[in-house]
């Protein structure tokens, strides 16, 4: 679905700076710049349509060319340019006919109205145009309003309850909100359990019989990290990332290369020396390239875990079944160092996610 400037030029909203510059008649120019050197754009912060909710855009006209660029009345009365109405840079050009003087820019902000035909999940391309000034695009996400979404994730251990964190992660919750509508979570594995830490599933790769692709699946898309202010404490759902496969047993494994090296064996003194590591530099969490990697992967963690914070995009809480989450973390596994080609952390009885019910403020999905 394609806007033009067929969205009602009504619903812009406009601002304006303390300090201006008037230009008024009868001081009209006697010639305006050549097209091509009217350039519009369109921004969005965070490039997202959430359905019933107003969008905030932002568009840009900037006169890049040597002469004066005229707005036609019409255009400006239409748009709800006026004095008070312009924030702009370099200059303000008001009255009748409104212009902007060489490299003048002029920056209007845009409501768009969450209401209308957009599907939820599918890319919204927004134009704005104006003869002689380049069209000004720029395409959105559209997400439903997830905001009372809460999350049943039943388990041959019992059942899990989760409010989930629409407002500080959106991109990630939808995410895992399709997913569990569309069926993708069922009869996955609980295929990593780390006691003390936390359980992690959602790879459809563990439906199969082969335990050593387990943590390597996922969707044929990704979603960026959305780093927020939710810490990871116990029963935090946070989404989990291709590069743990690579830099995840490199985590594990150093601890105890570091008991053989300094002698280390309080897990006080481990934690405080790793933070001390990654602080000068040593990051064992992450690589950039990962930071954008989650799929449909998540864990739920066992004891709080100051250091995933800010490394781990966490989307939710429990709020009911810590029993079920302790049940499933006491399982017995294979140990972080197993015989290969043995999985490490793999439980030795499936913990399986038999389905995630979605409950939305309209009713369960």
């Amino acid at each position: 679905m394609r806007l033009l400037a067929a969205f009602p030029l009504a619903v812009l909203a406009l601002a304006v700076p303390g300090n201006r510059t008037v230009w008024t008649e009868p001081a009209a120019p006697a010639e305006f710049a050549a097209e091509g050197d009217l350039v519009a754009t369109l921004a969005s912060a965070d490039g997202l349509l959430i359905l019933g909710r107003p969008c905030a855009l932002e568009l840009t006209l900037e006169n890049r060319g040597e002469a004066w660029a005229e707005i036609p009345e019409a255009v400006s009365s239409g748009l709800g340019l006026s004095a008070p109405g312009l924030r702009l840079s370099g200059g303000l050009a008001t009255g009748k006919r409104v212009a902007l003087g060489p490299g003048w820019k002029v920056t209007l902000p845009v409501a768009l109205p969450g209401e209308g035909d957009a599907a939820a999940f599918t890319p919204l391309d927004v134009a704005w145009s104006l003869p002689g000034w380049t069209a000004a695009t720029v395409t959105l996400d559209v997400l439903p309003d997830l905001s009372d979404a809460t999350a049943d994730i039943e388990t041959t251990a019992g059942t899990m309850s989760a409010r989930l964190f629409f407002d500080q992660a959106p991109r990630t919750v939808a995410n895992f909100v399709r997913l569990a509508e569309d069926g993708f979570y069922g009869d996955t594995l609980f295929h990593r359990v780390i006691p003390g830490f936390m359980i992690q599933g959602g790879d459809p790769n563990s439906k199969d019989d082969d335990p050593a692709n387990d943590g390597s699946g996922g969707p044929e898309w990704t979603v960026p990290a959305e780093f927020g202010a939710a810490p990871h404490v116990r029963g935090t759902l946070s989404m989990a990332r291709n590069g743990d496969q690579v830099f995840g047993p490199l985590r594990q494994f150093l601890p105890k290369m570091l008991v053989q090296i300094f002698g280390l064996q309080e897990q006080k003194a481990l934690d405080a020396l790793m933070a001390e590591l990654e602080e000068g530099g040593l990051d064992l969490t992450d690589r950039p390239s990962y930071l954008d990697s989650a799929g449909s992967q998540f864990f739920v963690v066992h004891a709080e875990t100051p250091r995933l914070d800010g490394q781990y995009t966490a989307f939710g809480v429990l709020s009911g079944g810590l029993e079920v989450l302790d049940a499933i973390a006491a399982t017995p596994t294979t140990g972080s160092s197993p015989t290969p080609p043995t999985a490490p952390d793999r439980p030795l009885a499936d913990q399986k996610i038999l389905s995630v019910t979605i409950h939305r403020s309209g009713g369960s999905q």
